[in-house]
C-alpha cells in the first residue's frame, strides 16, 4: 500500500452545472496543477439533474486522457 502514497491526490470539489463552465473547470484545475479530474454525477440537485451526466461524457470526450466519470 505504501507505493499509493507516491501518488500526489487533490481533494476538493466543483459543481458542474452545465457543459458552460466545463472550460472555467478544466482551466482552473490547470492553474493549479492538477492534471487530472474525475466528474461524480449526482441527480440530488433538480436544477442540475438532467444535465449532469451528459456534461460529465461531454467532459470525458472532449478531454479522454485528463477527465474520469
Amino acid at each position: 500500500m505504501r507505493e499509493w502514497l507516491k501518488i500526489p491526490i487533490v481533494d476538493g470539489h466543483v459543481h458542474l452545472g452545465s457543459h458552460r463552465g466545463l472550460k472555467d473547470m478544466l482551466d482552473l484545475s490547470r492553474e493549479a496543477g492538477i492534471g487530472r479530474i474525475s466528474i461524480a454525477c449526482s441527480t440530488a440537485t433538480p436544477e442540475r439533474s438532467l444535465s449532469a451526466n451528459a456534461t460529465a461524457m461531454l467532459a470525458k470526450a472532449l478531454h479522454p486522457k485528463d477527465v474520469y466519470v
